[in-house]
């Protein structure tokens, strides 16, 4: 699976967000927006987002991020040896 997030900019009457997004195979898509947490930095406010997409789903797993033209990408890589991924999930709440 991959979560893909991007930064909403403050609007008149929200301020700045972060949407995680869910693609799935026939097409439909599962979304979550969070505020945009400046106590963090960029990858993890964006993580953060893509934590409370794993947890409206109940997914599990751990997860790798990199940055794509439009935000970040957070793929599951269960039984992957990477030193910088990421675990998600309904744990962490």
């Amino acid at each position: 699976m991959i979560i893909f997030t991007k930064y909403l900019s403050a609007t008149d009457r929200k301020g700045a967000r972060v949407k995680a997004v869910a693609h799935w195979w026939d097409g439909t898509k599962t979304t979550v927006t969070i505020p945009y947490d400046y106590a963090y930095d960029y990858p993890k406010a964006h993580a953060k987002a893509a934590e409370a997409l794993a947890v409206k789903l109940r997914i599990s797993a751990n997860f790798k991020g990199c940055d794509t033209p439009k935000g970040m990408a957070f793929m599951s890589c269960d039984g992957a040896n990477a030193f910088d991924t990421l675990h998600l999930g309904m744990e962490n709440r």
